[in-house]
């Protein structure tokens, strides 16, 4: 066996030569141990942005038609009975049914964040699953925190397979969201490290999903983060009852590493615990769009403002990227928000044509069958240069680039290029708390009103000082709202 070196509360425990205990255990004993006094203040902060990043998510795409038919589904079944808050509705669910509902909101608009260590949006699975958990059991402001440390944490369990399985077509939002919901919902309700380990074998039976509907469409693309965060809370209540999963699921034989094609040691997994902290690696959105159409998005926003750039002029623009974004491009006429959401050529023509950031509101109908945006869309060209996926290789081996080389050519002849390798929002490239707070008013207003989003931001700045925070969770009603 290789040395490697892995913490559990700065202990090295860990050598070459040693028997090693499964990753579900590990992982497992560190999450029991660990208090909301052993994070790091800068992991506390980065938790706190996470609820208020996720929370806009989720208000912003309460309204989209995918999440309502969704939602009115649930409420005409078992799940729609209970007093859990569905985030951005008047209406209440069962516990399950509401972690359904707002996991799946929250990542429905493409707004929400991205890790750069195992893929996926971790906020938009972990977030709502604290929050619901956390108001079923009255929990306080600082459990919620640690709970959702812990929850970007358990996506570390998606560091074997990545990127190559990502390259393969296999969506790791609900592989490392799944797991990041159990350790979340384990943690509140105080289970034992036998029964977190068995959660983690029951969970992991139902933990993957392939890419395709985000290069197709169809709206079982929003479920996915709803259906990965009920089974990590499904699978923590099953395992209170007694009922056991598999401990060697992940390393075994047959488990899910070798059935997934896994091109990394699986104790990669376990590298850094309780010392290079997951959710340091997240990364926030400032466009609504899929992260992999950013890069581009910035190159067009640098360019466009720097040299006032008017889109008739405009010949042909080029596009350099690598594998990923080059595969999940939808190309130059999306006809409907989600091939809009993956489409460079149109987020491009966006931010030249509006000077601004991507917003919601640039996936409507009307944007979608503006001709302006067409025109300019179709000059674009994405080219694959598949040399840029060695850049794209994650820490620690890599910084985690997402590349692209632009170069736009104007009529008169003129040309101009950039290059962006960490578009705004990467962590070497970070947003500030105030850019956070501002994009969770612009989606919280409409839903829930003025005054319960500034009561829900005081709260959250404030959180470590809430002993219940049932009550801040139904703002998040706009049967509540002032």
């Amino acid at each position: 066996m290789r040395s490697l070196r892995f913490y559990v509360f700065g202990t090295y425990v860990l050598e070459k030569g040693t028997r090693m205990e499964t990753i579900s255990k590990e992982l497992s004993i560190f999450i029991e141990k660990i208090q909301f006094e052993d994070l790091p203040k800068e992991v506390v902060e980065i938790s706190r942005r996470s609820i208020l990043d996720t929370l806009g998510c989720a208000l912003g795409g309460s309204r989209e038609p995918s999440v309502q038919r969704l939602e009115q589904f649930i409420l005409t079944t078992e799940e729609g009975k209970g007093t859990s808050t569905i985030i951005g509705s008047p209406y209440q669910a069962s516990l399950l049914g509401s972690i359904l509902l707002n996991a799946s909101r929250a990542d429905t608009l493409e707004y929400s964040d991205v890790n750069k260590i195992g893929g996926g949006h971790p906020g938009s699975m972990v977030v709502p699953t604290a929050l619901g958990v956390g108001e079923y059991l009255r929990s306080s402001g600082k459990d919620l925190l640690l709970s959702i440390a812990l929850g970007y944490e358990a996506h570390r369990v998606a560091i074997p397979l990545y990127p190559h399985a990502f390259r393969n077509g296999i969506h790791l939002v609900m592989f490392g969201g799944t797991f990041g919901s159990m350790a979340t919902a384990g943690k509140l309700m105080g289970l034992t490290k036998e029964q977190l380990k068995n959660a983690f074998g029951i969970c992991a039976v139902v933990p993957v999903a392939p890419f395709e509907p985000c290069r197709i469409g169809g709206d079982v693309k929003d479920l996915y983060t709803g259906w990965a965060a009920r089974t990590g809370v499904f699978s923590c209540l099953l395992t209170q009852k007694g009922f056991t999963g598999t401990e060697t699921i992940f390393e075994g034989e047959l488990g899910l590493y070798r059935a997934l094609g896994a091109q990394k040691n699986s104790l990669t997994a376990l590298e850094g615990l309780g010392n290079e902290w997951i959710i340091r690696s997240t990364c926030v959105k400032p466009h609504a769009s899929c992260r992999f159409t950013h890069s581009s998005a910035d190159a067009a926003l640098n360019l466009s403002q720097k040299y006032e750039l008017a889109p008739h002029d405009i010949e042909h623009i080029e596009i350099t990227t690598d594998t990923i974004p080059f595969q999940l491009n939808r190309g130059n006429h999306p006809l409907t928000p989600i091939d809009a959401r993956f489409s460079i050529p149109y987020v491009v023509a966006v931010c030249i044509i509006k000077k601004r950031p991507i917003l919601p509101e640039d996936f409507s109908l009307e944007m979608l069958e503006n001709s302006d945006i067409h025109k300019l869309a179709e000059k674009v060209e994405v080219k694959l240069d598949k040399s840029l996926d060695a850049l794209y290789l994650e820490p620690p081996i890599g910084k985690g680039h997402r590349t692209s080389i632009m170069k736009i050519r104007l009529f008169n002849g003129r040309e101009f290029e950039t290059r962006v390798d960490f578009p705004k929002g990467d962590p070497l490239n970070p947003v500030s708390m105030e850019e956070v707070i501002q994009k969770f008013r612009y989606l919280s207003n409409p839903a829930i009103g003025k005054f319960n989003t500034e009561k829900v931001i005081e709260i959250i700045l404030n959180l470590e000082k809430c002993q219940n925070c049932e009550e801040f969770i139904r703002l998040l009603s706009p049967s509540n709202k002032e």
